[in-house]
């Protein structure tokens, strides 16, 4: 918790133009739902809404003629409203920049109530210096306890309350590896063109990026 709380902390100067950047263009993607159809359904020869093959994610290109896309779902509908507090573009915005910044992002998915009083999901953004995970001898990540803001007061979620995104780490895939963290280590690993003893160094952001003078 609190090496993640140090890296939000440098969301700041240089980190925050590029972080923002990055978050504000992968937010804007339209935001579309497909399933992969069974062999069964494939067999049938019935017609399938599926999807146009730009709209696709390069790993999922070869099949997309065995996806249906889905006009209208719950999940799309959660992410109309996703809560009360927050519209679709706030919540990924601050899970792209969590992503950037820890390395983790966390959705809390429950269930709320609209204006007339029926049941509607809901999707919460935690941040990651907030989540603790807890494993068990037979399951990894088998609850999560919270801490919001660090407080003493925290509860629990069980795991299929939590939505859980990470950028695993090569050397440890159950770890997670931020691009801040990757980078703030870039700064101080010898440099081989200039030989053992000197420091690689950063060269300055370019302004097209940062968006500073």
């Amino acid at each position: 918790a609190g090496l993640a709380q140090d890296q939000y902390q440098h969301n700041a100067g240089y980190v925050y133009s590029i972080v923002r950047l990055i978050a504000n263009r992968i937010a804007g993607q339209t935001l579309r739902h497909a399933r992969r159809l069974t062999d069964k359904q494939v067999r049938s020869g019935k017609s399938y809404n599926c999807p146009n093959k730009l709209h696709l994610p390069q790993c999922f290109k070869d099949a997309g003629q065995d996806l249906h896309v889905y006009r209208n779902s719950p999940i799309l509908t959660a992410f109309q409203n996703p809560n009360p507090a927050m519209i679709r573009h706030t919540v990924m915005l601050v899970t792209i920049a969590s992503l950037e910044l820890t390395g983790k992002a966390f959705w809390w998915m429950r269930w709320g109530k609209n204006a007339e009083g029926e049941k509607v999901p809901e999707i919460w953004p935690l941040p990651t210096h907030w989540m603790e995970e807890q494993h068990t001898d037979d399951t990894l990540f088998d609850r999560w306890r919270v801490r919001p803001g660090g407080a003493a007061e925290q509860f629990e979620l069980a795991n299929r309350e939590v939505a859980y995104f990470y950028y695993p780490d090569p050397a440890d895939p159950l770890k997670a590896l931020s691009p801040l963290t990757a980078l703030a280590k870039t700064s101080a690993v010898p440099s081989a063109a200039s030989g053992p003893g000197s420091i690689s160094t950063l060269p300055s952001p370019p302004k097209a990026v940062s968006g500073v003078p």
